[in-house]
């Protein structure tokens, strides 16, 4: 029986990757504390309209070549967190302008800049502890950002005047929250955090709508990211794993083993079919979500902290972007 229970998880791991607990209420409304048949039949349905969808959306002209990011160079920098305590933690890129930068520190805030003006648009302040994960909503026009932090919360932001406030706080982690990820549907956001667990949460009124604890990552989770269908979930551990959930049922499906050290990013290849891990081992891995197994691995010399594949639609070769050191790496 265990035996085909595996059978049937690793299928639905690969099911969901070619096509496609507790409960905690937090503040934000009267907007429900679950996940309903309502909001499974929505995520559902936009992950076999997107499917479908991906498969023939053609490659946006005008990326970036491996010879073009070979050349690039350093065109200006900033430092408009704090000097009393410095160091930048996160950052993300403006989904539509990217003249514009969200970036994390160490001294709690968050802060909106432009690099044209080289001038701070806004400053997010309310967390107590350093920022851990910094993210724009991917739907520029919701002027939403989505702040984690080791003080145990993530935070919602919404637009207000020329700056930013606080809209919610979700409070259903009990340790560092590492990571956030926002669903398709724009609509919800997973976080992960030291304490072993994820929570599911409601964008529009910061509810958590599930909370689901893994014993079997007694390290924490370390980062988080949403299959571009947005019906499995992928999170690194501190223990060296991947651990793939479907958000259909909220539970585990497969870990995929390999790295030595702590995971410390992870992202999903543009047709849906591959996923991509760095660690502090100094790899980044290749993993097949078909047939379940890493498929390459690069030995990078030392550890990276993000990863990003870029829009490419190749049979055979997947091109990354791995940070710290900004390398351009294309699987073979």
């Amino acid at each position: 029986v265990s035996q085909r229970q595996g059978q049937m998880a690793e299928a639905a791991a690969a099911q969901a990757a070619g096509e496609a607990a507790d409960t905690m209420d937090v503040e934000g409304g009267a907007a429900p504390t679950e996940i309903t048949e309502a909001v499974i039949g929505e995520l559902t349905a936009l992950g076999k309209q997107l499917s479908k969808g991906r498969k023939k959306r053609p490659t946006p002209e005008g990326l970036a070549s491996e010879a073009d990011i070979g050349e690039y160079s350093e065109q200006g920098s900033a430092t408009p967190h704090s000097s009393v305590k410095q160091g930048i933690s996160c950052v993300d890129m403006h989904p539509a302008d990217k003249t514009i930068t969200l970036t994390g520190g160490l001294d709690k805030s968050a802060i909106v800049f432009n690099h044209t003006t080289n001038k701070v648009v806004a400053e997010l302040k309310g967390h107590s502890k350093k920022l851990t994960s910094v993210k724009f909503h991917p739907d520029a026009s919701r002027d939403v950002i989505l702040t984690t932090s080791a003080d145990k919360t993530a935070k919602i932001w919404s637009k207000s005047g020329k700056g930013y406030a606080e809209s919610a706080t979700i409070t259903a982690h009990t340790a560092e929250v590492t990571g956030v990820s926002v669903h398709p549907t724009g609509a919800y956001a997973a976080t992960v955090g030291m304490d072993a667990a994820w929570t599911f949460n409601s964008l529009e009124t910061g509810a958590c709508l599930k909370r689901v604890s893994d014993d079997k990552a007694p390290g924490g989770f370390t980062c988080v990211k949403f299959h571009p269908d947005g019906l499995i979930l992928g999170m690194g551990t501190d223990d060296n794993m991947v651990r793939i959930w479907d958000m259909k049922t909220q539970s585990l499906v497969h870990s995929f083993e390999g790295h030595t050290k702590k995971v410390t990013a992870l992202d999903f290849s543009e047709n849906g079919y591959y996923m991509g891990s760095t660690s502090e081992d100094g790899t980044a891995r290749l993993w097949d979500l078909r047939k379940l197994k890493n498929v390459k691995t690069l030995e990078l010399g030392s550890s990276a902290t993000s990863i990003s594949f870029d829009l490419r639609k190749l049979k055979n070769v997947k091109t990354l972007e791995l940070g710290s050191s900004a390398t351009s790496i294309s699987f073979d």
